[in-house]
């Protein structure tokens, strides 16, 4: 788990990364999409998809305002996790 992922709780964390994401080696389908499409096109894809969430918050029937948030700050995370591994 890294760092900005050590403040949620296990019900949460699985539900941000539930493991239907997960490759049958254990990796997480956006370290084989970094492998695949490269660590820039990633970060924008991360970038991308929290703004989706941020677009339909309040909009899902049935999903709390403090779930959508969580996976909003979990891409932008990984967006900037990312980037900084860049820099390296």
């Amino acid at each position: 788990m890294k760092m900005e992922e050590k403040n949620l709780t296990q019900e949460e964390y699985d539900y941000i990364r539930p493991q239907h994401y997960k490759e049958k080696d254990g990796r997480e389908t956006w370290e084989v999409m970094v492998e695949l499409f490269g660590a820039e096109r990633v970060a924008d894809w991360c970038e991308l998809t929290a703004y989706k969430y941020k677009a339909r918050m309040g909009k899902k029937p049935n999903e709390s305002i403090e779930r959508e948030q969580a996976k909003i700050e979990w891409y932008e995370n990984k967006a900037r996790e990312i980037r900084e591994s860049l820099k390296k």
